[in-house]
């Protein structure tokens, strides 16, 4: 039985932990993601509005284009965005047959991905890491569905540091309706106090404490030969006002799949781009709000009333329409009863402020990596250099989102298939030895073209230096054929195979042989 006290404890410092990054994460969502702004709990229908912060929408929209262009290059809809392939521990003669099995095994995964919300719950957790970190919860599905996955908001959220600078232990605190809590967990055990609060009001929410630690559990071994103890996760959930162990589970598997932007050593929180820029979206707040504020002066005026009597200079309020008293307006007795307040403040410098802020907060958030859509028609080349610009920029954030996001996901949803009958993986993973993962999201395809331009100007050169003969010699047609058609994302299928291509050098062989022979017949 799980020590509730202990989980409690942990929770605890967990929870503390976080509090040093509770007023940054809140401050950065009330400028980034106004109308989402969920990393404190309100009550439900409560307006969301930044509380009247936001003047300017360029970080707002720049995070929604963040969130947008990421999943469009790593994990595109209706895309099979990896392939799984044998490892390097796969002997090669029996790879064939490996990878024709894992082809069907990726074939059925996309088909349930696909039937899932993955696509909508991929897009809210990428809004979250543009802040700096992104959860889901990937979980057995219901009503026909093999799959579901949620994204969990950062305010129910609490993370403990794991061995190297990973994501260790993980905690979700939030409150559900008592009525739901058998239907979201069936294996709950509910005791006799929480059994009758139930009853009389299923609609009480109830403080839940969710964990997952890392820990030696017993499971049922794999061929059913009975149990064994390996390296797994505990999962509870506890009751937080009477501290009872409601569900308990030993898996292999971690429901949860954390992944960040950036970390900064030391830090189990990530940050994202709207971090690095949070100055400059203050700055363009700021002035967007100055502005506003100039113009609302332009457009009604305050003006002045000559007054004969004391003025009151605590009565005097500058706001468009406004009416100042004042002595005498210029021009002495003779001048004008009324007369428009000079107003100061340059639109146009503000203007170029704005602009500047812009295109630093646009550059950040990658809102335009093709430039601006009334530019000028790119060429297929210039796109594609601007795409493997991309690539170089998002290189790091990319590489630490294949660790932590792309495996770990992947692994969740072929545990969960296999668990369920519905693949048979016969106990192995992903982890590069036996099945390893080949991208064919855009942004793998961009870094591929780097790698396939390199070929191509060894190939130019040779020709250029050589001539054709010396170049076949030096590169293998075939080959060379077989690996741009690979990395350029093509159907492998218009490539012939091995044997074929055997059999057609053997026929040109013969041909030029035959050219030879008739032409030293006719000499």
């Amino acid at each position: 039985m799980a020590d509730a006290d202990k989980i409690l404890k942990r929770f605890k410092v967990a929870e503390n932990r976080k509090t040093n990054w509770s007023t940054r994460y809140q401050e950065v969502l009330e400028y980034t993601s106004p109308v989402r702004d969920n990393f404190t709990e309100r009550a439900k229908g409560q307006a969301r509005d930044g509380a009247g912060l936001v003047f300017d929408s360029t970080a707002t929209k720049g995070l929604q284009k963040f969130a947008s262009n990421l999943q469009t290059s790593l994990v595109p809809p209706f895309t099979k965005w990896i392939e799984l392939e044998p490892g390097v521990a796969v002997e090669d003669e029996g790879k064939q047959e490996a990878a024709k099995t894992l082809q069907g095994i990726n074939d059925t995964m996309f088909a349930h991905i696909g039937n899932s919300n993955f696509d909508t719950q991929i897009a809210e957790a990428f809004m979250d890491l543009g802040i700096g970190t992104g959860a889901l919860l990937v979980q057995k599905g219901t009503q026909g569905r093999a799959l579901h996955f949620s994204c969990v908001p950062m305010h129910q959220l609490y993370l403990a540091e794991g061995a190297n600078g990973s994501v260790g232990s993980v905690y979700r605190k939030h409150p559900v309706q008592g009525g739901l809590i058998k239907e979201t967990w069936d294996d709950a055990v509910l005791p006799d106090t929480l059994m009758e609060t139930i009853k009389d009001k299923p609609e009480k929410e109830i403080s839940l404490i969710e964990s997952t630690i890392p820990a030696r559990v017993t499971v049922p071994a794999r061929d059913g030969s009975g149990p064994i103890e390996v390296d797994g996760f505990l999962y509870t959930v506890i009751d937080e006002k009477s501290k009872a162990v409601l569900v308990e589970r030993e898996t292999r598997s971690s429901p949860w799949v954390v992944f960040r932007y950036s970390v900064v050593p030391g830090e189990v929180y990530g940050r994202g781009p709207a971090m690095s820029v949070f100055h400059d979206i203050k700055t363009i707040n700021k002035t967007k709000e100055l502005i506003l504020k100039n113009a609302s002066l332009a457009i009604a005026g305050a003006y002045t009333v000559a007054d004969d009597g004391v003025i009151n200079t605590s009565n005097i309020r500058i706001r468009p329409g406004a009416l100042i008293p004042v002595a005498s307006n210029p021009g002495g007795s003779q001048g004008p009863t009324i007369a428009a307040l000079p107003r100061s403040g340059d639109f146009n410098v503000g203007q170029l402020i704005l602009e500047d802020m812009r295109n630093s907060i646009n550059d950040e958030f990658l809102a335009n990596p093709l430039g601006p859509v009334d530019s000028p028609v790119r060429t297929a080349t210039e796109v594609s250099l601007r795409q493997q610009e991309l690539a170089n920029r998002i290189g790091s954030a990319f590489g630490r989102l294949q660790f932590e996001l792309i495996a770990p996901i992947i692994n969740r949803i072929l545990f969960l298939l296999d668990e369920q009958g519905i693949i048979d993986l016969g106990g192995f993973i992903v982890d590069g030895n036996v099945i390893q993962i080949q991208h064919k999201s855009p942004l793998a395809a961009a870094q591929n073209a780097r790698e396939f331009q390199a070929n191509q100007s060894l190939a130019e050169v040779m020709m250029a230096n050589f001539g054709p003969q010396i170049a076949a010699l030096v590169i293998n047609p075939m080959k060379f054929a077989e690996v741009s058609a690979e990395l350029l994302g093509s159907n492998l299928d218009i490539v012939n195979s091995k044997e074929q291509q055997e059999q057609i050098q053997q026929t040109v062989a013969q041909i030029l042989a035959a050219q030879q022979q008739q032409g030293g017949e006719q000499q």
